[in-house]
């Protein structure tokens, strides 16, 4: 771990319920040196109080149906997209930056979270 703090505001979360879409399962699986998603997850619900839902969906029907749900306002809070959407969904606002809420710079933040460089050459 890094040398990093998280600030969490826990009252902002506390009994809520946090989406994700996602077409592969979750599992505990993790590189060497990571925690699996479902560690991540888990760590994240015991420190906010928040519940994550992850939502499923198949390869196949993700991005359009995700596309769709964003633009009637009903999509997910976190989705995983890969390059060929990032530039038309910034364009068309159904994304919102978090560089205004992370400084993804900070390489303290890398080693805390456990960024993959393929990761931050996406950022």
């Amino acid at each position: 771990m890094g040398k990093y703090t998280f600030n969490i505001d826990t009252q902002k979360y506390r009994g809520k319920t946090i989406y994700v879409w996602q077409f592969w399962p979750e599992d505990d699986t993790a590189l060497p040196g990571t925690r699996s998603p479902k560690q991540v997850r888990e760590e994240f619900e015991k420190i906010t109080g928040a519940k994550v839902k992850i939502v499923y969906t198949t390869w196949e029907n993700y991005r359009p149906k995700l596309s769709a749900a964003i633009l009637s306002g009903s999509g997910a809070d976190v989705v995983y997209i890969g390059a060929g959407e990032k530039p038309t969904w910034m364009m068309k606002k159904m994304l919102l930056p978090l560089d205004r809420y992370i400084d993804f710079k900070d390489k303290n933040l890398w080693e805390a979270v456990g960024f993959r460089q393929s990761t931050l050459e996406f950022l």
